[in-house]
């Protein structure tokens, strides 16, 4: 427990706050790597099972929309698994996963975007 100033009422809240933000840390910490695995490894194993179909826009969002299931289930989980019940750990990890999707679904322009730049194509060649 945590010690606040004495003159401080709300010490419970206050120690409520600083442990959660050290579970929070940690489900960050665990929760990355795994995510980023999942991804990269769906990412290539699906550029490799397609190669030569025009396919970027499949492999970019089938991989993300799966490595954000994982990530947000584990994160959710760890952070939050022992403060709030069941349903309330689904209804966050449900919002979360379709946040995540909302944006990786507009980011697959930009992917095409940058692929372009760095492989020195017209900017808005969205083949392959």
């Amino acid at each position: 427990n945590i010690e606040g100033a004495p003159y401080w009422s709300n010490q419970e809240a206050y120690s409520s706050i600083l442990m959660s933000t050290s579970n929070i840390l940690l489900a960050g910490i665990i929760t990355y790597p795994i995510s980023q695995l999942c991804d990269v490894y769906l990412f290539h194993y699906l550029r490799k099972r397609d190669k030569g179909k025009n396919r970027l826009w499949l492999r970019n969002n089938l991989s993300t929309f799966i490595s954000q299931i994982v990530d947000s289930a584990v994160f959710i989980l760890i952070a939050f698994g022992a403060v709030f019940s069941a349903n309330i750990l689904i209804g966050m990890i449900i919002g979360q996963i379709l946040v995540k999707w909302i944006i990786a679904a507009v980011d697959t322009p930009v992917v095409y975007i940058v692929r372009n730049y760095a492989q020195g194509r017209k900017w808005n060649d969205f083949t392959g």
